[in-house]
């Protein structure tokens, strides 16, 4: 509608005929979205003056518009009038570029790409062939007004950037052809003036000035002559812009909050400004390397300084804990690099798998860009290395206790060294922190400084013990300090880090017995986190809520969330040195005892309730499963620091967390885990333990699509099994190698592994393997064409479900029995099944099952013509299957979503997701979805390009009979035809379409016309 009123169907226009027709299309197209009138309808189209047969000769251009369009859905019917329903319009996009333009976050130069985007769009006079209608003139006036905007707007912003220069001879001609126009008159003069052109700029003002006295009789606008002024003055504001820094998305602003009075340090602030913002740009990258002793203040000097040089990393801000002083393990390359990757708009999906590749990724992504890195804790130059960006653009601060040698002797870094405050800073930093109290006591303030080691971390703690006992003068508390830390001499290591240990214990002396015996404790917790149950169990007694919350005074712990709490790395360190040193070995194992009874305990009934819930009390499973989400990093963490007398209950937590972190897809805490038991069964030489671990560890890799790795876990796990008279457990692992076959494309190994575990399961009378191994058979029934086989298994299946119990095999159940429904379109049970198994399989937390469900809400949708909430659907499945690096499950839900957006008519659309989807099949080695989405391009090419459709389908076939599918090879006979049709080739059109209904006839499966979208096949890894 900028221009003539046309269709356009990627590069092709087609045009509409008729002043009459074109006014219909112009006027819906103006309320795109929006229900237009009847009557407004009729009064635009024939000016007020309509004839007497209007109505049915709108219905007749509405009849031919839809044709034009390409679906007869593009036009709906809705009282009281009609609707265009289709892509955005030219004058849409416009708006919407506007709008963002005039909004832009990104600053001019975002505003400037928007504006030139939006002026693109207009082909000469808007509404060029129905302007003699008066509303539709009112229109056209409107969008030639919003254009002009958008070119002052456009000027504007390059004016922002420093482009005057560019902009004088652009402007001058705009002048001329309109020299009415005060804003362009205006931007001239400015452009001229900042070029150094000051007096051509006045006469741009002179002739203005003549010319509206002349011809119309009246002064310039205030703006001009404003401008005018501030030119003959010179101001300094009129000069031109510094050059503009280029801001790309997503800018990730990562820093933690500056610390409270921070005080000092400006030698080592401008040293870390020497280095990582040098005056002359630096050829290699610079990297910081901010050394010192633990509480001396590397983190809260480095976040100063990063906050002070923000504005000179416009691309953003990155800020990762290394967690090199954790007790535990420190984070590794690998994690760091994907958190990063993250902050820069790497989804899941596209996350390299190794360190290499991830090394690879960062450094491309950061090239040419002004980021800010604070790595924070390191441990080693080895754990910093990989995380370097290649670019000399960037900059890097790294914190570490450690030198980091090699990390400035091999990498080029630049140590900054860190000591204690200077004296007078110290008494500063205290006095900031204990206020008027410090400076009545100055003596007192500058001993206590110093009972300190002068250490930022234990001043502060120092100050806030002070603050809590009001009565007590500093002196009083210098004095205790002192003799605490005569009491802790063989604590002294001679290092600045036992001054911590004598604050720490100062501010443990002063706790209620109960508070400072679990402070103890704490040290003691194998994860990060402690939520209220935990400190419940560590403490042996009520009231743990209580005393936690008189350590969060004490700033002993800090509170992430009600009922949780985290301690500083230092905390926990001296805590645990705390509780070898006061707490006798019996009262550790109990209190280690008692945790770990806690975790198995809850996560046992939790497993319960999530699972397998009771028929009278469904509303526990959402708080049990809120449980397990909180706690896996505290499960987890238990089951991997596991020592001797806890190894007995870690392996059995380990156990009971199994099926959570399997259905949750926690596919790299499953792996850990079992790792990890694996080593400990085969350490104790326990057989029946290394069978589990190994069936587990290769569950998890085949929910990590290393198939192959699988089955190879669970053929030792199968033979373990057998040698210890296990039959149950020699079925789950035939019946997994089995479904890892199906997942390799290996049909009738699968269907063997899966009947023989089949028959194991019915003869050990073990009915919920049973039920899942008829499920799995019925899916390859139903990939092999024998459809009444696998309605049958998944029948039987789901009876054995329900008798059991069985939520998670309930809801994938229905998703078998939803696909049986949707491809006989029988939209309102597959509707049913598929929601009723998405409710399951959310309150269950399967997350990949729920995918599915919803993937296959939308597709009936799709067929039921409602484009939007299917689109909806399919894009929420898709982000959820991306959100577990789930490739299989995002290829599924591209082409189901290409289906939905073919069936709605936007052919492009559907190729773009079709051919995403056989790239990812390509990339895992998926035949069976190749074939899909070969399928998938082959329809959505059949418009326009007969020939590629002919030839997509012809692959889709070969791939089909390899596999052994006939119903795919179906689908892709029916494709032909149709292809085989569009370039005029009846007698192989007629051919394949025979053999298309001959084989859907066999498959008892509707006729070719009657044929819905194909089905997803994610609930195919139900085992």
């Amino acid at each position: 509608m900028l221009g003539p009123v046309d269709v356009a169907d990627g590069d092709a226009v087609r045009p509409v005929s008729g002043l009459r027709r074109k006014a219909v299309l112009a006027v819906l197209g103006l309320s795109a979205g929006r229900v237009v009138s009847v009557e407004h309808l009729i009064d635009v189209v024939w000016s007020g003056r309509p004839p007497a047969t209007a109505a049915n000769t709108l219905q007749s251009h509405v009849s031919h518009l839809r044709g034009v369009l390409g679906r007869r859905d593009a036009i709906v019917a809705r009282p009281p009038g009609y609707l265009l329903d289709t892509a955005d319009t030219d004058v849409q996009l416009a708006e919407r570029l506007i709008r963002d333009a005039r909004g832009a976050g990104g600053g001019p130069k975002r505003a400037a790409e928007a504006l030139r985007a939006a002026l693109a769009l207009w082909r000469g006079q808007p509404l060029a062939d129905v302007v003699e209608l008066p509303w539709l003139e009112r229109q056209a006036e409107r969008l030639s007004m919003l254009r002009a905007e958008a070119a002052h707007a456009l000027v504007e912003a390059r004016l922002a950037l420093g482009e005057h220069a560019d902009l004088v001879a652009e402007l001058e001609e705009q002048v001329r052809r309109e020299p009415f126009d005060e804003q362009a008159h205006a931007q001239h003069m400015l452009a001229l003036y900042r070029s150094g052109r000051q007096a051509d700029a006045l006469e741009v003002y002179r002739r203005l000035r003549q010319r509206l006295d002349e011809e119309l009789g009246i002064e310039p606008g205030p703006a001009v002559r404003d401008l005018h002024a501030r030119i003959l003055r010179q101001e300094p504001a009129l000069a031109p812009p510094p050059a503009a820094v280029e801001v790309r998305a997503p800018v990730p602003r990562e820093l933690p909050p500056a610390v409270h009075a921070f005080t000092g340090r400006s030698a080592e602030l401008a040293a870390l400004g020497d280095v990582l913002t040098p005056r002359d740009a630096p050829a290699t990258l610079p990297v910081a390397v901010l050394c010192g002793t633990g509480g001396v203040g590397k983190t809260t000097l480095a976040l100063r300084w990063a906050h002070q040089a923000a504005a000179l990393f416009p691309d953003g801000q990155l800020h990762v804990d290394l967690r090199g002083a954790h007790p535990d393990e420190p984070l590794a390359p690998e994690a760091a690099l994907g958190a990063m990757l993250g902050s820069l708009g790497v989804g899941p999906a596209d996350l390299p798998a190794d360190l290499p590749g991830r090394t690879t990724r960062w450094r491309s992504l950061t090239a040419g860009r002004r980021i800010l890195v604070v790595l924070d804790n390191a441990l080693s130059a080895a754990q910093v290395r990989p995380l370097l960006p290649g670019a000399a653009t960037c900059a890097v601060l790294v914190t570490s206790r450690d030198a980091l040698a090699g990390l400035v002797a091999r990498d080029g870094a630049q140590r900054v060294r860190l000591g204690v405050l200077p004296p007078d800073d110290a008494v500063t930093l205290l006095r900031r922190l204990a206020g008027e109290r410090a400076g009545a006591e100055p003596d007192a303030a500058a001993a206590l400084a110093e009972q300190c080691a002068r250490l930022p971390l234990a001043i502060r703690i120092a100050a806030e013990l002070a603050a809590g006992r009001p009565g007590t003068s500093l002196a009083e508390l210098s004095a205790e300090l002192a003799g605490e830390r005569g009491r802790l001499d063989l604590l002294d290591t001679g290092e600045d880090d036992s001054a911590l240990r004598a604050v720490f214990s100062w501010s443990q002396r002063h706790l209620p017995a109960a508070a400072a015996r679990l402070f103890c404790l704490l040290g003691l917790h194998p994860g990060r986190e402690i939520g209220a149950g935990a400190a419940e169990a560590l403490a042996g007694a009520g009231g743990a809520v209580r005393l936690m919350e008189t350590l969060e005074r004490a700033h002993l712990v800090d509170r992430v969330a009600a009922g949780r709490w985290t301690m500083h790395d230092l905390l926990r360190d001296y805590a645990r040195e705390r509780a070898a040193a006061c707490l006798d070995p019996a009262a550790r194992d109990a209190a280690l005892a008692a945790v770990y009874t806690h975790y198995l305990t809850r996560t046992v009934a939790a497993s319960k309730a999530v699972f397998d819930p009771g028929p009278t009390d469904p509303a526990a499973a959402a708080p049990a499963r809120a449980w397990l989400d909180e706690e896996r990093p505290n499960l987890v963490a238990a089951v991997l620091a596991a020592t001797g007398a806890t190894v007995g209950p870690a392996v059995a937590l380990g156990r009971a967390a199994q099926r959570f972190l399997r259905v949750g897809y926690h596919v790299a805490d499953s792996l850990a885990v079992n790792r990890h038991l694996l080593d400990l069964a085969t350490a104790r030489d326990d057989l029946a333990a290394q069978a589990t671990a190994l069936f587990e560890l290769g569950t998890a890799r085949g929910r990590d699509e290393r198939y192959q790795e699988s089955i190879t876990d669970l053929q030792r796990a199968m033979r373990l099994y057998e040698r210890l008279g296990d039959p149950v457990g020699a079925a789950k692992a035939l019946g997994c190698i089995g479904s890892n076959e199906f997942q390799l494309g290996r049909y009738d190994a699968a269907l063997s592994h899966k009947r023989e575990a089949l028959r194991a399961f019915r003869a050990a009378g073990h009915r919920l393997g049973e039920a899942r191994e008829l499920s799995n058979i019925g899916r390859i029934h139903w990939l092999r064409g024998r459809p009444r086989l696998a309605l049958r298994c998944y029948e039987l299946a789901g009876g054995i479900y329900a008798d059991l119990g069985d939520r998670v095999g309930q809801g994938r159940n229905l998703l078998d029995l939803a696909e049986v429904h949707q491809r006989h379109r029988r939209h309102e049970q597959a509707r049913d099944c598929h929601e009723r198994a998405r409710r399951i399989l959310h309150d269950v937390g399967d997350v990949t099952a729920e995918a599915v469900a919803i993937a296959g809400l939308g597709r009936t949708d799709a067929e039921c013509g409602l484009d939007r909430a299917a689109v909806a659907q399919l894009r929420r499945a898709l982000r959820m299957f991306e959100g577990v690096a789930d490739r299989l499950g995002e290829a599924e839900a591209r082409i189901a979503l290409g289906d939905a957006h073919l069936l709605a008519g936007r052919a492009a659309d559907a190729l773009h997701e079709h051919r995403r989807a056989l790239a990812i099949a390509a990339e895992i080695g998926e035949r069976r979805l190749e074939a899909e989405a070969l399928n998938g391009v082959g329809r959505a090419l059949r418009g326009d390009r007969p020939a590629e459709a002919a030839a997509a389908h012809r692959r889709a076939l070969l791939v089909a009979r390899e596999l052994g599918e006939p119903d795919r090879a179906a689908q892709a006979l029916d494709g032909l035809g149709a292809a085989h049709a569009a370039l005029g080739d009846a007698v192989s059109a007629a051919r394949c379409r025979r053999e298309a209904l001959d084989g859907f006839r066999a498959l008892g499966l509707p006729a070719v016309e009657q044929r819905p979208a194909p089905a997803f096949a994610g609930a195919a890894r139900a085992s």
